[in-house]
Order: structure tokens, then sequence, then C-alpha cells
């Protein structure tokens, strides 16, 4: 069902996503308020929108998922909030497709992923968690600082 990987990148890459995510031009776009969630696409459904930083940001991490196809991606910013509270990943556009999904935690936090039914696993930094399954998931937001998230939907 899932894979957990540690170390999924090398280092200087992920240092160099991390330094394009906190530049003052990368533009979010506000998830939700409680606790306080941005989201940055990379890919929107299959193309339709591509960012400026798709290719620095996804091209080592494609060739190690052999992906043909990519039918989103987003980064996600969690900002630090008292509890961990769920938040459950869906898309309308991938409602109904078969795919895989990539999810890397790009910095260390507190917060966890769950798919119902199963254990809730730690996030660590550079921790990527392969997914074999086509619904939600649950990620948390970490109590303690911001938590950046990298989702990759492909086939």
């Amino acid at each position: 069902m899932f894979q957990i990987k540690n170390n999924f990148l090398h280092n200087q890459h992920l240092v160099n996503i991390l330094n394009i995510v906190h530049k003052k031009n990368f533009v979010w776009f506000k998830e939700n308020e409680k606790p306080f969630i941005l989201k940055h696409y990379l890919v929107r459904e299959q193309g339709r929108d591509v960012s400026p930083y798709t290719l620095d940001i996804l091209s080592e991490i494609l060739k190690n998922i052999e992906a043909k196809i990519i039918l989103e991606s987003t980064i996600v910013c969690y900002s630090p909030y008292k509890d961990h509270c769920e938040n459950i990943q869906r898309s309308e556009f991938l409602y109904n497709k078969k795919y895989k999904t990539l999810i890397l935690f790009l910095d260390n936090g507190d917060g966890y992923f769950n798919i119902v039914g199963t254990e809730k696993i730690k996030s660590r930094q550079n921790m990527s968690i392969l997914i074999d399954y086509f619904g939600p998931y649950i990620l948390t937001n970490s109590k303690v600082s911001s938590k950046y998230i990298l989702q990759i939907h492909y086939q």
C-alpha cells in the first residue's frame, strides 16, 4: 500500500527546493485559516497550469519515481498551530483516476501522515512516502514550526 524512504533526496537538492520556496516571488494561495495553510501548484490538472519553478523543483525527484504523467503536484505550507489539525487531502481533478502519490516532507515538524485504517507516521525531513492508493489521506500541521510538504500525483 505504501513505502517509506528516508533521505529521499540529496541534501543539496533539498536545500535548493527550500531556497526556492522561501523566495519573495514564490506565489502561495490560501487554503485554510485555522491552521493557516498555503498551497503552491507546481502542476495543476495534468499541465493546464504549470509553475515557473516546476522543473527546478521536480527534475531530480521525477528520476526516482518513474512517472510518465504528472497529474497534479503541490507544495503545501502548514503554519504552526496549538493543536494537530487533520487536513484531508482531496482533489476533484483526481477523482476516479488511478494514480500513485509521492509525499516528501521538506523539513522537520511534529506532524504526521495517515491513511484511514493504518498507523500514523511521524513526519521527518527528507522522508518520502510512496503510495499506491487512490483516495484521500491525512496530513497534519506542526505545533512548533511551519511545515512544508511536496506532493506529486502521477501515473
